[in-house]
């Protein structure tokens, strides 16, 4: 059980996180201290020199060639730590979750994601996450063409015949007219992606409380977000976490006004006041 002055403090990083912009969010603490607060007898100290451990080893910090950078990323967190894909339990939400990734050495690809990405930018290396809908990809090299891998599977190259399978895998259409279409996302996106596949198991899982935490924690680290504030609002409310829901719901108005999202938040905020008078 994570104590009051340790939430305290893991909220207080999130929080920070959020203030910061997109160029400078901290993807490796900001996805430690959101995974301590399952945690509360975890040696933080460990896992963040793990974190720094990782770096070392991969470096030093020089400038390489996209496939020399993921050779190297591959190599490392691959090859001498062992970090590979949970193919056996994929659903299991160990998988989803920093530290027991980091116990186990095996995760969901975007959890994987996120030890690839902390590594390259501490080596300064121009490695980002590829917003491929069902399974996380990363990308390395600045150009047009860079190269894609797959942190689930050790750092694998992907060809294009390779990301084409897996965006049809998605749903994901492609042709020669209309080709399938990569997209990067930034760190902080990164991470919102991990943690919606722990909001999504607790929602499938019907456990409110903890879908209600899990967006509580996003709405930290992502606070301009309206959508995910009108969420956090609807899981409050299902949990009986009335107030919350209120807090939740206001700021949806403040945060995209005039919009039918904010229409729906302030029905279900004055809804929420009549109940609670």
């Amino acid at each position: 059980m994570t104590s009051s002055g340790d939430k305290e403090r893991h909220d207080s990083l999130l929080k920070a996180a959020g203030q910061e912009a997109s160029g400078d969010f901290p993807l490796f603490a900001a996805a430690l201290a959101a995974s301590a607060l399952d945690h509360g007898d975890a040696d933080m100290g460990a896992y963040e020199e793990h974190g720094a451990e990782l770096v070392a080893k991969a470096g030093p910090d020089e400038q390489l060639a996209p496939e020399e950078i993921v050779r190297r990323l591959s190599e490392t967190l691959a090859m001498q730590y062992g970090y590979r894909g949970d193919a056996d339990d994929y659903d299991a939400p160990e998988n989803a979750d920093l530290i027991r990734v980091i116990d186990r050495r095996k995760g969901l690809p975007v959890a994987l994601g996120v030890l690839y990405l902390h590594v390259a930018r501490g080596c300064g290396w121009p490695v980002f996450g590829v917003n491929l809908p069902g399974h996380f990809v990363l990308a390395a090299g600045e150009s047009d063409t860079p190269v894609i891998f797959d942190p689930f599977h050790q750092g694998r190259t992907l060809t294009p015949d390779d990301v084409v399978a897996l965006a049809q895998q998605a749903g994901q259409e492609g042709s020669e007219d209309e080709p399938i279409r990569l997209s990067g996302m930034n760190d902080r996106d990164v991470l919102i992606r991990l943690m919606n596949n722990q909001r999504m198991r607790a929602a499938q899982g019907g456990d409110a409380q903890r879908t209600s935490e899990i967006l509580r924690r996003m709405v930290l680290i992502a606070p301009q977000s309206a959508p995910l504030w009108s969420d956090y609002g609807a899981a409050s409310q299902a949990a009986g976490n009335l107030r919350a829901a209120m807090a939740a719901f206001g700021q949806v108005g403040e945060l995209a006004p005039d919009t039918d999202l904010a229409a729906n938040a302030d029905a279900a905020l004055q809804a929420l006041r009549t109940k609670l008078n």
